[in-house]
């Protein structure tokens, strides 16, 4: 784990370095270098040389080289075969040690012939001539043997111990290793970096250090690496058995830097970043309470406490930023709960010098928002703060379509500043959250020749801001709508109004999708954006939802922004005012309908009738006829009437019996969308006499009843009656009730007894009894001693 996150960090520290020898090259009219003329060896090995030579100036003695181009081959090198050779390209480390160069070359091979040579120049600038060609021969190869390559143990949590082992070189080159470092096996050697050489013949005794820190309890098998330069034994393994058991407490430690040397670091600049590891070697959990630093030349990086359990490690990142000049000293401070050992501490080092470049940019980051189709432009500032030029050059890496920056390049003198205009466009750009960088290739030693501008972009999909309600025929407002807008069908314009939805941006070529009741009514895909407009006139009565979304493209195509809703109440203040009875033929007013009406057939004029429905608005379409509950007619045409069919009126077919009749008016053909205010009346039909009798003592079926009937207290529906008869008791009375059907021969086809409650409105299917057609008897018999006897017809 901790060589992965090495190999991570080290790619991140190196990024800007790699960028600059990817990105596009410009040229800055800088001195050509005089060649090297002093290229020498100072050490070689088996596989590797050393070289050194002094480092060119510039003009008047001010500046080293930037850059170097080392090459190699088994071949004398000369200036027409030298971009042939192997190269070994590398940047001038900013503040290095001066006018001396010191540069190893690795993976050569071993008693083999090689011919050095070397170009350099400034700043991406012209590369010199040819210097010396140096011959330099490597050594012979060694044979490396040890003295054992297993080992064994049992250990304590955090106890350590040493174990032996000689290291031979039997062959006839010097032998040079090192070791591929354990977490738990160490070699103790004096060496730098662990890097050994024995000469031919030779031995070396390397004592092993076995660490049972960070293991848990239970049997282990460790091992480490001897690599060498012998090239038939490239890596040797020694193994160790270990055995390991609880101590009973945290234990913290460090197992990675405990001092830690940054070198030079050009202030406001950085070095960087380094880290360490802090372990828990014992059995309980460690908990790291803070982490801190004593100068403000050097950050670390800690944000929250954190528990370890035996083994893991935590990974400690700090680096060297300095705000001042000459050597810097400072130190980690890290608290745990380690009984014994609470605090650790990590000493860091470093030296602050000035850059002669100092590139300084007022804004840690870009941020735009816009919507799909829109523009902008911000503004960046660019300083120069050191003692010379400043030349910047705007590379394409980062920028798409939609950002642009301007100008491209320049020079900024010291003290001076310019400023760049930053265009997002975010036409015809998805929806989306974007993240460009503005990558600014520059001079400044700091940012290892580019300048990396964090920017974000967030396109917004088109947005639904507001309704209004609008006439479509002269494209003008009549109301905004905020939560909420009610329509009235009997408004004359209705047919003309539609409601549009506002978007942000206003005219963006797009589309937005209307849905009404959760169902999707069209895509509307030019501005104005508006539902269709036949939608609104059909709305039946009441509430509705209207939803509207704007998209990128059309059709509901693409991303899409935010909806938005509102309510549509619908009303239709079109209503029945009365009714009329009039001639079927002539349509001559006979009379007025009004409740309690009684209609005469037998009167002169009342033979062919019809009744009509009279409205308080002309523009009514249709009239929808209840006659005793049912749907009688839907009349499409004025005069709207009880009966006829659908293009002439005929005669009311009228019988004699008790009524109640219903009108709907409607501003649609065939009773469609929201109904008007009804109006009820109830009427009779005689035809003289009428037929029925109250309060009889006796029944004879063989004779017509033709007594006055009294109905105070029975009402008694639709006479005549085509599937449910209805018999409802207007009052209420003591006792039980007992209620008969009867036909003229005195059979008894259906008979019920219940209180009052049952008869509020007593229902009975005369198909269900079987009735044909022919008059039959209703009789009703009450406690109190009335008895009710009516005739009734089933058509």
């Amino acid at each position: 784990m901790r060589d992965i996150l090495k190999e991570l960090l080290s790619t991140r520290f190196i990024l800007a370095i790699i960028l600059v020898l990817s990105i596009q090259v410009f040229a800055f009219a800088q001195d050509v270098p005089e060649p090297i003329t002093n290229l020498k060896k100072i050490d070689i090995t088996t596989t590797s040389v050393r070289l050194s030579w002094t480092a060119p100036v510039g003009e008047g003695g001010v500046g080293y080289v930037a850059r170097y181009d080392v090459r190699y081959s088994t071949i004398p090198i000369t200036s027409e075969n030298f971009d042939s050779a192997t190269p070994a390209f590398f940047w001038r480390t900013p503040g290095s040690l001066g006018p001396t160069e010191l540069f190893p070359i690795s993976n050569l091979s071993a008693g083999t012939t090689y011919y050095f040579a070397i170009k350099s120049s400034f700043f991406l600038g012209e590369w010199s001539a040819l210097s010396n060609v140096l011959q330099v021969s490597t050594d012979l190869p060694p044979a490396i043997h040890v003295s054992s390559q297993m080992l064994s143990d049992s250990l304590v949590m955090a106890i350590t111990s040493t174990h032996n082992i000689t290291i031979y070189n039997t062959g006839p080159g010097t032998l040079e290793f090192y070791f591929d470092i354990g977490n738990h096996l160490i070699p103790i050697i004096d060496a730098d970096n662990w890097y050994v050489s024995i000469p031919s013949g030779d031995s070396l005794v390397v004592p092993i250090l076995i660490d049972a820190g960070g293991l848990l309890a239970g049997s282990h098998l460790l091992n480490i690496s001897i690599l060498s330069n012998d090239p038939f034994t490239p890596r040797l393994t020694i193994h160790c058995s270990l055995v390991v058991s609880n101590n009973g407490f945290p234990v913290a430690r460090i197992t990675g830097h405990q001092v830690d040397y940054f070198g030079e670091g050009y202030v406001g600049g950085g070095v960087g970043p380094s880290w360490t590891y802090i372990q828990n070697a014992g059995s309980e959990p460690l908990i790291i309470s803070n982490v801190t630093t004593s100068s403000p030349n050097f950050q670390v990086d800690f944000n929250e406490p954190d528990t370890l359990q035996t083994s893991e490690e935590y990974f400690l990142l700090y680096g060297f930023n300095p705000v001042e000049l000459g050597e810097l000293q400072g130190q980690i401070n890290i608290y745990t709960n380690d009984p014994v050992n609470p605090v650790l501490n990590v000493t860091l080092n470093g030296t602050g010098i000035l850059s002669p470049v100092q590139m300084v940019v007022d804004q840690e980051i870009l941020q735009e928002e816009l919507y799909s189709g829109q523009q902008s432009i911000q503004y960046l500032t660019v300083r120069n703060e050191g003692p010379e030029d400043l030349q910047f050059f705007i590379n394409d890496y980062g920028l798409d379509e939609y950002l642009d920056v301007s100008p491209r390049f320049g020079t900024v003198y010291p003290g001076q500043s310019i400023v760049l205009e930053v265009t997002f466009d975010a036409r015809g750009v998805n929806s989306g959250y974007y993240e460009p960088w503005i990558v600014i290739e520059n001079n400044d030693p700091r940012t290892y020749g580019a300048f990396f501008m964090p920017t974000t972009f967030l396109v917004k999909a088109p947005e639904v801001k507001s309704f209004s309600l609008t006439n479509f025929k002269t494209n003008t407002v009549i109301a905004p709508v905020n939560d909420e807008v009610t329509l009235d069908v009997a408004d004359p314009n209705i047919s003309k109004y539609t409601i549009r939805a506002n978007m942000i941006p206003a005219n963006r070529t797009g589309s937005v999708a209307f849905f009404l009741d959760n169902k999707l009514v069209n895509y509307d895909n030019a501005a104005p954006y508006t539902i269709n407009s036949w939608a609104l006139p059909v709305l039946i009565g009441g509430e509705h939802i209207l939803r509207a979304r704007g998209f990128e493209q059309k059709n509901g195509e693409g991303n899409g922004g935010e909806e938005m809703q509102i309510r549509v109440k619908v009303i239709n203040s079109a209503s029945i005012v009365n009714f009329t009875v009039v001639k079927a033929a002539t349509g001559e007013t006979l009379t007025s309908l009004v409740d309690g009406s009684v209609i005469d057939i037998s009167q002169p004029g009342f033979q062919f009738i019809n009744i009509t429905a009279n409205t308080n608005i002309s523009t009514v379409r249709s009239v929808k006829f209840f006659l005793n509950g049912p749907t009688a007619r839907v009349d499409n045409q004025f005069p709207f009437s009880i009966s006829g069919n659908s293009t002439t009126d005929t005669f009311w077919p009228a019988r004699p019996g008790n009524y109640v009749m219903k009108a709907i008016p409607y501003m649609m053909y065939y009773g469609w969308g929201a109904e008007g205010v009804q109006q009820n009346v109830n009427f009779k039909v005689v035809n003289g006499k009428v037929p029925s009798v109250a309060n009889a003592r006796s029944l004879d079926v063989s004779n017509d009843i033709d007594e006055e009937a009294t109905e105070a207290d029975w009402l008694i529906y639709p006479i005549p009656v085509r599937d449910d008869l209805h018999i409802k008791l207007k009052g209420s009375t003591s006792g039980n009730i007992h209620l008969s059907i009867i036909n003229l021969q005195g059979q008894y086809l259906h008979s019920i007894e219940g209180t009052s409650e049952l008869f509020q409105d007593y229902k009975v299917s005369t198909v269900s009894l079987g009735l044909r057609a022919g008059f039959y008897i209703i009789q009703i018999n009450q406690t109190d001693g009335n008895r009710i006897i009516q005739k009734f017809l089933k058509e």
